[in-house]
């Protein structure tokens, strides 16, 4: 998967189910999540790979939410200590291409 861009789409009224679990799996509030927050749905090579949210006020904005989904892991850091046995299963990894 190295080198495949990662696309953000709105979520759109189909896309929210999506946004609803992957926040309640990962045990973050879904309360607002119709009202507050701007969500955008990552892609890569065609599959959901997470989510993004923002609450804008003006010129700022809260990073609401920031998710991947754990099987899209690059497998050289799902096979390293810190990531398979420390980190919990909440934990969330963000990867950049360096």
């Amino acid at each position: 998967m190295r080198g495949e861009s990662v696309t953000l789409q709105a979520a759109d009224a189909d896309g929210i189910p999506y946004v609803e679990r992957l926040l309640e799996r990962n045990e973050l509030p879904t309360a607002d999540l119709r009202d507050a927050a701007d969500f955008y749905i990552a892609t890569r090579g065609g599959q959901r790979v997470g989510i993004r949210g923002l609450e804008q006020y003006g010129t700022d904005a809260l990073l609401r939410s920031l998710v991947v989904e754990r099987a899209t892991v690059p497998p050289a850091i799902a096979a390293t200590t810190e990531f398979s046995d420390l980190c919990p299963s909440s934990a969330v990894c963000m990867t950049k291409n360096l």
